[in-house]
């Protein structure tokens, strides 16, 4: 229970609270609380002492005392309540018509609620007798000019100047009324009036006069009226002078630059007309152009953030942010520094940042236009398209007929996938052609994204007809054209966009499918140059530095291509986890694969192998790496086991083309032509323009197409022993693995003071049995006296990517010695070989023939050879071969014409020196250079050491035309005798 003395308490206190409020009410109203007692007659004392409204508005309807109600309206309007202030104003005046003083009251009280029209009314019918003061006439004035009567205004204000020369707010009202009206000579007589040691001291002559040249579009003598100002550092004339610029025509704004430009303005004035006029790329050179270094923490702090912006809107957003930063820690909170921090941060995608920034900005300036469409742009970025449309709503709502407002707002709906929606509302809004042709184009790449090819291009179409030069249709059909690998198309508009702009004026982005297909029709040097712009205004565009990497192997530029590679797929992140799910980073695949295809032209095929190994185990389900494997197997020299890779990885990923070009081209190799045609054609029909498709087909038309093959070399021995052979041959394809040859075949040689000629023409058949058995088959005859038919056959049979078995034998063979001939003999030849090809860094081989001369002599030859790999980088390539030749006569040397040694055995070791300097897919330039050295022995002539270097030239000019071109210098030893001989060759084969 409460005991009775703490409710005593409480009761004693409440009662306490209700004397001090009526204390404080009639302190508040000056009154004494014992008049409240007095009789209830109207009297002014019962109105002053009311402790409250209630109170007084109980006083008697039938009071007549109007001095007390204007007296309580004029307490009202200093306790700051104007709106209940009226009425009792009102009555006042009503009560009493003839007091100047309350008419005046009631008047400015009008104006101060802003109901600026019936203030002016009443002004028109105050009685003439009225006094004018300077007060009432003020304030009308103001009402005037805030309803725009600017002639009214400029009357009064004169009038009230005319009363009260110092009367400031007058004045200020009075250059306002003439500059909206025009009259800037009566506003320049005023500022002569009110100028240096005029009636008001804290008039800034100098900033209105400053406006005034604006006004009168003067603007070279309002910078020279700034400058000569004794505040010339106020800000107040730099916001005047950008708002004034940013109302200027491009021309305009270089025509006042150049000219503060010939005044030696200092740089930053000289930029401001471009920036202010959104001539970002022009301002930007102008910066660049200047004497040295820009050093900003030198220039004005105002100037900084237009700065900012202007590196910011050339995609340089390090440096933007860079001088957000110095102005923020010049001017803690500085606005503009902080809104454009919220956009550099918001480019980055560092989000959370840039919210911290909104917020600081939303709390001190929540309705600032400025922020508010910066909030608008992150959560644009952000991918909150809702949101920030609300933001736009709030901005129209705050601004009304903000045009910029309204058309991002249609354009953010287009964004969140409604162009149809967005279309309706700017159709409805009368918003400009520009934006609907905008909304058509995003309805484009809406289609385009969801596979609508041809309603994305029938959109293009219209755009482009009605408007052959629309720079958004073009750059996004451009876009259109590169994702759909329509190349000719895209190498067509790229190149009409760049005549017209000079690469310049495109965006980096657009200039992506540029680079691309310039790359793609193997131009890597003008593809470079085009990423190397498109990085330096965005280092960080992955696609851009992929695209360099792809050039930089082109161009055979490979220590650069190496830093590049490692540089990024170090950079690039494997993925993320989102919850359980791992999601793989794809550039960082793209990275590794372009390090793969580097290691596979810069080093042995075994290092790529393992290479793409690694990443088959990290990655089995991607059908790309499967892809790229089988082409290594393929350059290993294993055509079986590549088709296989290649076979599963085309069945993991049916869209996988990548792996069915490799599958036709390794088909062809193994003789399937039929069907690696077949699967060529379906490719084609697919991918019409795809270079790798293209260039198969171009192929494999050359394969079909008839050849002309010349083989022609010579031997000039200081034994006075000289040689020529020439071999001529044409070839055609009636069918698919058939080909049908005919040759001609001349020899000479003269030893000594005789000399002979032999010539000869054959004809035959090569065939294609699959992939495993290969078939020649020929016949020969000779002319000018040499009528001997012979018939030459061989074999080859490879039953694997590893062994290979052939067999060779000619009744009558071209590989006799020409002095045997020339005396009328001849010889049939038979050889068998085996071969063990380990992969192109090693193989084994060895041979055995036996040639069966007309005269009873029988040649048994057999050689063995080792091909080794030594090392290979960059355009470099080093392999050994070491090579033991026997071979036994039957009949004594002494008793034939020809050399013939009844036994002999050669071992050498010759070295290949390989050097690329150029290869893409249909031409090639290598140079080789073999030195081979080692020892020579002849049965009754003992051992000598023998030795040749050779230099050759492979050109490969294109897939008709190829050329080989040999010369070298020999050391030879005949029983004994050693020789040194000069020889070339050349081999021409031409397809028609």
């Amino acid at each position: 229970m409460c005991q009775p003395k703490k409710v005593f308490l409480v009761i004693k206190f409440c009662l306490a609270c209700i004397a001090c409020c009526c204390v404080a009410v009639a302190v508040i109203f000056g009154l004494d609380l014992s008049s409240l007692a007095k009789g209830g007659q109207c009297s002014q004392e019962r109105i002053f002492q009311a402790r409250s409204r209630a109170e007084v508005l109980r006083v008697p309807k039938d009071c007549q005392c109007p001095s007390l109600f204007h007296a309580f309206g004029i307490k009202l309007i200093r306790a700051g309540k104007n709106q209940e202030a009226l009425p009792w104003i009102r009555r006042a005046v009503k009560m009493a018509p003839d007091k100047p003083d309350y008419f005046e009251d009631y008047i400015v009280l009008l104006v101060w609620l802003g109901r600026y029209d019936k203030a002016i009314d009443l002004f028109g019918e105050m009685p003439s007798t009225f006094p004018r003061r300077p007060y009432l006439l003020r304030n009308v004035a103001m009402a005037a000019a805030r309803t725009k009567r600017f002639e009214l205004a400029s009357r009064l204000y004169g009038e009230t100047l005319g009363k009260d020369p110092k009367d400031k707010e007058a004045f200020e009202g009075l250059y306002n009324s003439l500059m909206s009206l025009g009259r800037y000579k009566e506003v320049d007589g005023l500022l002569e009036r009110y100028g240096k040691g005029g009636p008001i001291a804290s008039v800034n002559v100098s900033l209105l006069r400053f406006r005034l040249y604006l006004k009168e579009d003067r603007p070279m003598s309002a910078f020279r009226e700034w400058k000569a100002a004794a505040d010339s550092s106020c800000s107040c004339y730099f916001r005047q002078w950008k708002d004034y610029l940013g109302l200027l025509g491009p021309d305009k704004a270089e025509d006042i630059s150049g000219e503060l430009e010939r005044l030696h303005a200092p740089l930053w004035d000289v930029f401001l007309p471009f920036a202010a006029t959104r001539q970002y790329k022009k301002a930007l050179e102008v910066i660049k152009g200047g004497k040295g270094s820009i050093h900003y923490e030198k220039w004005p702090v105002y100037y900084l953030p237009e700065l900012a912006w202007v590196f910011f809107k050339n995609d340089d957003v390090d440096q933007a942010m860079k001088l957000y930063q110095f102005v923020l820690h010049c001017r803690t909170g500085n606005r503009e520094a902080m809104v454009g921090m919220v956009y550099c941060l918001c480019e980055k995608g560092k989000y959370s940042d840039a919210e911290k920034y909104l917020h600081v900005l939303t709390r001190r300036f929540p309705h600032d236009i400025d922020v508010l469409f910066a909030t608008a742009f992150f959560f644009e970025r952000k991918g909150r398209f809702l949101k920030a449309i609300e933001v736009y709503d709030k901005i129209l709502r705050l601004y009304r007929g903000n045009e910029w407002a309204k058309e991002a707002r249609i354009r953010t709906y287009s964004r969140f996938g409604v162009p149809s929606f967005a279309m309706e509302l700017a159709k409805a809004e009368g918003t400009g052609h520009s934006v609907l042709e905008d909304l058509d184009l995003d309805e484009a790449a809406l289609f385009q994204h969801w596979g609508l090819v041809k309603e994305a291009e029938k959109i293009y179409d219209k755009e482009l007809r009605a408007n052959p030069r629309n720079r958004r249709a073009r750059l996004d059909y451009l876009i259109d054209l590169r994702q759909e690998k329509r190349f000719p198309e895209v190498m067509k508009l790229c190149q009409a966009l760049f005549s017209e702009s000079g690469g310049g004026g495109l965006p980096y982005w657009a200039k992506s499918p540029c680079a691309d297909t310039y790359l793609y029709y193997d131009k890597p040097e003008t593809a470079l140059k085009i990423y190397n712009e498109i990085l330096e205004a965005k280092p960080d565009d992955f696609n851009a530095a992929l695209g360099r990497l792809y050039c930089l192997t082109a161009l055979r530029r490979w220590d650069e291509a190496e830093r590049l590679g490692k540089r990024l797929f170090d950079k690039e992140s494997p993925g993320k986890m989102i919850g359980k799910k791992f999601y793989p980073n794809w550039s960082k695949l793209a990275a590794a694969m372009a390090r793969g295809y580097l290691i596979a032209e810069t080093r042995p095929l075994y290092e790529a192998e393992d290479y793409f190994l690694g990443l088959k185990f990290k990655a089995p389900a991607d059908s790309g790496i499967g892809a790229v494997l089988g082409d290594v197997y393929f350059w290993r020299g294993w055509p079986r086991k590549a088709l296989q890779e290649l076979t599963i990885a085309a069945h993991k990923d049916p869209g996988e083309k990548d792996a069915r070009v490799s599958m036709a081209y390794v088909m062809d190799n193994l003789g399937y032509e039929k069907r690696a045609r077949d699967l060529n054609s379906q490719l084609l029909k697919k991918y019409p323009y795809d270079k790798h498709v293209i260039n198969e087909k171009r192929l494999f038309h050359a394969e079909d197409m008839r050849e002309f093959v010349l083989d022609f070399s010579n031997d000039n021995e200081d034994s006075h022993s000289t040689s020529f052979d020439l071999r001529a041959e044409t070839n055609e394809k009636p069918y698919l693995n058939w080909r049908v040859y005919q040759y001609f075949l001349w020899q000479y040689s003269s030893f000594g003071k005789r000399s002979g000629s032999f010539q000869r023409i054959g004809t035959g058949l090569r065939h294609r049995f699959g992939p495993s058995l290969y078939w020649q088959q020929e016949i020969s005859m000779g002319i000018d006296g040499e009528k001997n038919f012979g018939i030459g056959s061989s074999l080859s049979w490879t039953p694997d990517d590893f062994w290979n078995l052939s067999g060779y034998y000619n009744t009558y063979s071209t590989q006799t010695p020409l002095r045997a001939r020339a005396a009328g003999i001849h010889s049939d030849e038979a050889s068998v070989g085996l071969a063990y090809h380990f992969s192109e860094w090693r193989a084994i081989r060895a041979n055995v023939g036996l040639m069966t001369f007309s005269d009873d002599n029988d040649r048994l030859s057999a050689s063995v050879s080792f091909r080794q790999g030594m090392w290979k980088r960059g355009d470099w390539f080093s392999e050994v071969t070491v090579e033991n030749y026997v071979s036994f006569n039957s009949k004594d040397p002494r008793k034939v014409n020809y050399w013939n040694p009844r036994a002999d055995w050669s071992c050498t070791l010759t070295h290949k020196l390989q050097y690329t300097e150029w290869r893409s897919f249909d031409q090639a330039i290598i140079h080789s250079l073999f030195l081979e050295s080692g020892s020579y022995y002849q049965r009754n002539y003992g051992t000598k050491f023998i030795g040749s270097a050779t230099y050759e030239i492979d050109r490969q000019a294109s897939l008709r035309t190829h050329i080989v071109f040999r010369a070298g210098v020999a050391r030879r030893v005949y029983d004994g005798d050693v020789t040194t001989a000069l020889n070339f060759t050349l081999h021409l084969s031409y397809r028609f």
